[in-house]
């Protein structure tokens, strides 16, 4: 399931962590229903309310809702809710709700990034910030500055990049298909 991870130590219903090597169970466990993180937890994969006073950390699949104020970082995103005052990460695939100051998804995200700065491979679904940039558009961009290299979607902003468009850059709306 979470490929490139060692096997998993076991199944856990609660976790409590002080920092990755000071937690309860270890960084190895899977856990499925609720971890708390004073100030930092590490965990292979994790499903249910993730709650972390500095971050909340997930090696490979994480999905429920994750709350922090630095940031939440996530190897694989399904279903997942992200909030963090400064920064979301989600490595690959993923489908959910990103809100932070800058929000970023490695690989394909479907959902909505909203921040001032957002960040992913493809987008599929709602980007809505001061600046937004994906590799591919599959869905909107609305913000001040919009870039994207395919766009089969809409830009709505100030500046619309758009670099593998027959009009690179328009200003206001950018529709690609």
């Amino acid at each position: 399931m979470d490929a490139g991870l060692p096997p998993s130590a076991g199944v856990k219903y609660t976790a409590f962590g002080a920092w990755p090597v000071v937690q309860v169970p270890g960084e190895g466990y899977d856990i499925n229903l609720f971890r708390l993180n004073l100030p930092i937890g590490k965990h292979r994969s994790f499903t249910g309310l993730d709650i972390g006073l500095l971050a909340n950390l997930v090696s490979g699949r994480s999905s429920g809702v994750a709350f922090t104020t630095v940031g939440n970082v996530v190897g694989r995103g399904e279903a997942l809710v992200q909030f963090a005052a400064v920064f979301n990460s989600v490595e690959h695939v993923s489908s959910g709700v990103q809100f932070s100051c800058a929000n970023v998804a490695g690989d394909d995200y479907f959902g909505l990034q909203l921040g001032p700065v957002n960040l992913s491979g493809l987008i599929g679904g709602l980007q809505l910030g001061v600046y937004n940039q994906a590799e591919r558009v599959g869905g909107v961009q609305f913000g001040l500055v919009n870039v994207a290299g395919e766009l089969n979607g809409v830009q709505f902003g100030l500046l619309n990049i758009a670099s593998e468009s027959s009009v690179p850059v328009l200003p206001i709306l950018h529709i690609g298909y």
